[in-house]
């Protein structure tokens, strides 16, 4: 078995576009349905370059896809210390 702390970017990029097409399948049907969603993620680049390969592959997977969903939203909140910050 491989370990999964040496994850290949062939591996990286396959479990990326899953994500990001199970994410363009999430906002279409919500668009077409006229629902409001409301997504809560972590922020993971204002810290610390983490220390393991799996846990810098997580932080760059996660970055890109909560720039995805800010793109595609009307509006986006960064909550800092319980405080909302309106940055769109």
């Amino acid at each position: 078995t491989k370990d999964v702390e040496y994850i290949d970017y062939k591996l990286q990029k396959q479990v990326e576009d899953t994500i990001m097409g199970e994410l363009e399948t999430l906002i279409n049907e919500i668009n077409k349905r006229g629902y409001n969603l409301i997504l809560i993620t972590n922020e993971v680049g204002d810290s610390i370059v983490p220390e393991h390969h799996i846990s810098r592959v997580f932080r760059d997977i996660q970055g890109r896809v909560n720039q995805r969903i800010a793109a595609l939203a009307d509006q986006v909140y960064l909550v800092c210390c319980g405080i909302p910050v309106k940055i769109k």
